[in-house]
């Protein structure tokens, strides 16, 4: 606005000077900022909105105790801003689960087919030839999942 006021004095009257204009008025503002009764009287404006609201206090603290007192307080925690982390959180501990449950898989697999607990296919325990099967599909699941998330 300042701006467009400059411009508009210099092209009706080429030797305005705004600077010149707005010295006394900017040197006014200043001096009335530093004077002693306007700090003063916004200081006093402020201990009077402090002073109004320590006044409350004590009224506030004993509503909430007696609300306490019936059982009746209740508090709400709002979260803002925590959705992606918690996203990602959940989707490490998946990843981490499933690799635990593959984990399991293969080594129960390994033990039935060292010790070849019937029913038998071609030699192996078949029990131990499934797990090994579910073991490895889970594992190329989760191989896949960090590959192609890119967080390895």
């Amino acid at each position: 606005m300042l701006v467009h006021l400059d411009g508009l004095g210099r092209r009706l009257y080429p030797q305005f000077n705004t600077i010149e204009i707005a010295k006394p008025v900017v040197r006014q503002m200043i001096e009335d900022r530093r004077k002693i009764s306007t700090v003063l009287k916004k200081s006093w404006l402020s201990v009077q909105e402090i002073a109004q609201a320590a006044s409350k206090i004590p009224i506030q603290f004993s509503n909430v105790l007696g609300k306490a007192e019936e059982g009746q307080l209740s508090l709400s925690i709002e979260h803002r801003g925590l959705e992606e982390p918690v996203y990602e959180l959940d989707k490490t501990i998946n990843k981490v689960s499933l690799s635990l449950i593959v984990a399991a898989l293969l080594v129960a697999s390994a033990q039935l087919l060292a010790a070849q607990i019937p029913p038998l296919v071609w030699g192996y325990s078949a029990l131990g030839l499934f797990g090994l099967f579910i073991s490895v599909m889970f594992g190329l699941v989760l191989v896949t999942r960090i590959f192609t998330s890119r967080e390895f």
